[in-house]
């Protein structure tokens, strides 16, 4: 599947899914065929299948025999399904979400993360907090510290205003390229304003995702924290068998 055709059945999955959500298909109802969806989004049969498998593995449809693909949840199990495999995968997820930035000051420590030693004191970098929603939903999805070195710190008035990622504000803005993505997930408990902001009890467990985004000469422009109740995320990943050389155990 091409990134383009990855990035339209999402798409069209987010909007049956809102289509479930407000009503239009509730439980017991049949949500539209494969064929009705590939006709009303403009899009291949084979797109439209993976939207709605997309659904089915959220557990809010499921076929059956002679009843067409029914709705059985209105509502996910986890709100945020990470299944990001590239850059381009983030501005799926920047579009999808809404980023309520609270408080923009200069950054008193750095994220430790392994294989990233930014080269500037941390009081030259910009901190903003905030909060990230799904689209639509008044619920925390997480929330979100952003860290933007000195050099495109200028786009930090941008962040929260467009559903754009920060990394596509800063490419843009500064005519640089991200190369890759360095990024380390753990477990946290949450306790304390991070239980309260995002309206859970204290002591609940909760994901640390930490990505720090570089450009080709290995500068570190971004690092994004994002903490999850651990309810809000599944991360998902897909290994391939290496085919061009020996394999070892």
């Amino acid at each position: 599947m091409s990134n383009n055709s990855g990035h339209r059945y999402r798409e069209i999955a987010n909007s049956l899914l809102a289509d479930i959500r407000g009503g239009r298909y509730p439980v017991g109802a049949r949500i539209p065929t494969e064929h009705a969806i590939s006709q009303t989004f403009g899009v291949s049969r084979n797109t439209a299948r993976h939207a709605v498998q997309e659904l089915e593995r959220l557990g809010l449809i499921t076929r059956q025999r002679g009843a067409g693909t029914v709705v059985v949840k209105t509502d996910p199990k986890p709100a945020f399904i990470n299944s990001i495999s590239s850059i381009g995968d983030l501005l799926q997820y920047a579009a999808t979400t809404r980023l309520h930035v609270r408080r923009v000051r200069a950054a008193l420590a750095l994220p430790a993360i392994d294989g990233v030693q930014p080269q500037h004191h941390p009081q030259e970098w910009v901190h903003l907090e905030g909060i990230r929603y799904l689209e639509g939903k008044d619920t925390p999805l997480c929330s979100n510290d952003i860290f933007l070195h000195p050099d495109v710190a200028d786009v930090a008035p941008r962040i929260g205003t467009s559903p754009m990622a920060v990394y596509r504000m800063i490419e843009q803005q500064h005519n640089l390229l991200i190369q890759s993505i360095t990024q380390t997930i753990d477990g946290v408990v949450l306790s304390g304003d991070a239980a309260r902001e995002l309206g859970v009890r204290e002591g609940s467990a909760g994901l640390k995702v930490i990505r720090a985004y570089n450009d080709f000469s290995d500068r570190t422009v971004e690092i994004a924290v994002n903490i999850y109740p651990a309810a809000n995320f599944t991360y998902r990943m897909t290994i391939l068998r290496n085919t061009h050389g020996a394999e070892h155990p």
